[in-house]
């Protein structure tokens, strides 16, 4: 089984990575943290993601640029991985939809729309 991969943006708030746990039916995550990060103001915010992730039976993966962020995440309890040290495997629904959105509808397409509406 993979690994759903989660990109954190830089100033996103903990409660939105915990929110996109829990609405994924996937266990288990690995989560992209970069340097700088929000998530990395606090030890609190790494105790809570910690916590809920426990509760709710998911097995998250933090993967980290730095070796401060590699020893603040061990410390808490997560497994931790360095970026050098991680390939993305994107399964083949995340290919798909990353294709969907990288790709524009052809022109004639854009016309049907303007003419339908």
């Amino acid at each position: 089984m993979n690994k759903k991969n989660i990109f954190v943006e830089p100033n996103e708030e903990i409660i939105s990575i915990i929110d996109q746990i829990i609405d994924s039916p996937e266990n288990k995550f690995n989560l992209v943290i970069p340097q700088g990060a929000q998530v990395w103001q606090s030890l609190i915010n790494l105790k809570l993601l910690k916590r809920e992730a426990e509760l709710m039976g998911k097995d998250i993966t933090l993967i980290v640029s730095d070796d401060l962020g590699k020893e603040i995440a061990e410390g808490v309890g997560f497994g931790v991985v360095k970026d050098k040290d991680f390939s993305i495997k994107f399964s083949e629904e995340e290919e798909q939809e990353e294709e969907t959105l990288l790709v524009p509808p052809p022109d004639d397409e854009l016309e049907g729309e303007t003419k339908k509406q």
